[in-house]
C-alpha cells in the first residue's frame, strides 16, 4: 500500500482497544476518499510517528479534532 504525502488530507490520533495507540489518516486520490488505521505497540511509538507525519504533510492537512458542537 502506497500513499503520497500530498494526498493525506487528515491525520488523527485514535484509540485502539481502549488504548491511545491508534492513528487514522485519510487520503484523497482521484476524487476517491480512503482511510487507513494503524495500531502501534505503545503511545510513545504512535506519538513519535504522528510528530514526523505532522511535519511532512501539507499545511492544509487537518490534524486537530473538531468538537461535536461545531458539527451540529
Amino acid at each position: 500500500m502506497n500513499y503520497k504525502l500530498k494526498e493525506i488530507s487528515s491525520l488523527f490520533k485514535r484509540r485502539y482497544k481502549l488504548l491511545n495507540i491508534g492513528l487514522e489518516f485519510k487520503t484523497m486520490s482521484g476524487g476517491e476518499e480512503k482511510r487507513m488505521y494503524i495500531a502501534f505497540q505503545n503511545i510513545e511509538e504512535r506519538d513519535a510517528f504522528y510528530q514526523v507525519m505532522n511535519e511532512l504533510v501539507s499545511e492544509s492537512c487537518m490534524t486537530a479534532e473538531q468538537s461535536i458542537l461545531n458539527l451540529t
